[in-house]
């Protein structure tokens, strides 16, 4: 991330980067699914133990990282067409509102930003117990999951392409994530 980027700072809490990923997936031409990943990403969190939906998420991804394991694919998707990493290099998101829904599963709503479009986003979250690491760190993994449209954000090919239906428009999103607390 660049130096202008600011993200909100956890108090207690960083991410475990080698224990968290971003993953998408799109079907195409309807019986296929492709899968991807953003190699690069900052999550922050501020949690609030004792009243969860006080919780705050931010997410910055940089969308250059994208990576579905072909090459040539990955390119049309940093291209102009797609996610335009060159005027947009990142995808961000910020969490609005977090509702409990029982049993260590909560709604996540918030903002999300892809090429300067910003729309609402629901997830659903699932938050595991914490537990102590290797090291006796109190430890929280989450996961997230949701899918988007993506003609909401302007990622469209030409005309003749999306009415072929070679891609959905809904792609899945999953967000899988371990916080440590700090001392």
């Amino acid at each position: 991330m660049t130096s202008s980027t600011r993200l909100m700072t956890a108090s207690r809490w960083s991410l475990a980067l080698e224990r968290s990923s971003i993953e998408f997936a799109a079907k195409h031409m309807v019986f296929s699914t492709v899968h991807g990943q953003f190699g690069k990403f900052e999550i922050a969190v501020d949690l609030n133990e004792g009243r969860p939906e006080r919780t705050n998420i931010e997410a910055m991804i940089d969308a250059t990282s994208i990576n579905t394991g072909e090459s040539r694919r990955d390119g049309h998707l940093r291209s102009p067409a797609f996610l335009d990493v060159e005027n947009y290099p990142h995808v961000a998101f910020r969490s609005t509102c977090i509702r409990p829904q029982g049993s260590g599963r909560y709604e996540v709503v918030g903002d999300l930003t892809i090429r300067s479009v910003t729309r609402q986003a629901l997830f659903d979250a699932l938050v595991e117990s914490p537990r102590r690491d290797q090291l006796g760190n109190r430890c929280i993994a989450f996961t997230l999951k949701g899918s988007l449209n993506r003609k909401d954000f302007g990622l469209m090919w030409k005309a003749a392409v999306e009415k072929s239906g070679l891609v959905s428009n809904s792609i899945s999103v999953s967000v899988k994530a371990e916080i440590v607390e700090q001392w």
